[in-house]
């Protein structure tokens, strides 16, 4: 079986806990399972769909011969993964969060600790 039967041996187990584990929490929320799927997957699948078929389309055309052009491909991808995503499933609201929390995020980083984290106290 060589390499695909590890592939299978290593995701097939990965796969049934994945499924348990969705079903279980779903029962514990007291949520059907579809909504979840629906509420949190579906809103990546066409982004990922759509990059997958990029990828795909791209592998035809482009060959990468060493690591670094593996790494810079896959940076790439990763990249247009993300702008997809951006542009089709987050909200506004999401969006400006996320923006938000990244200013924050970078101005602390570059202040050290001079600002105080949210909910800390003044003293």
């Amino acid at each position: 079986w060589g390499v695909r039967g590890v592939a299978a041996a290593v995701s097939l187990p990965l796969l049934l806990f994945d499924t348990w584990m969705t079903v279980y929490v779903c029962r514990v929320l007291g949520i059907r399972v579809w909504q979840f799927l629906t509420a949190c997957n579906m809103r990546v699948a066409v982004p990922a769909i759509l990059a997958g078929g990029i990828l795909a389309w791209l592998s035809t055309l482009y060959y990468p011969r060493s690591w670094v052009a593996l790494g810079v491909a896959v940076l790439l991808f990763e990249t247009a993964f993300l702008g997809l995503v951006w542009l089709l499933t987050l909200t506004s609201r999401e969006r400006t969060l996320f923006l938000e929390t990244a200013r924050l995020r970078t101005v602390r980083l570059a202040l050290g600790n001079l600002i105080p984290k949210y909910g800390a106290s003044r003293s």
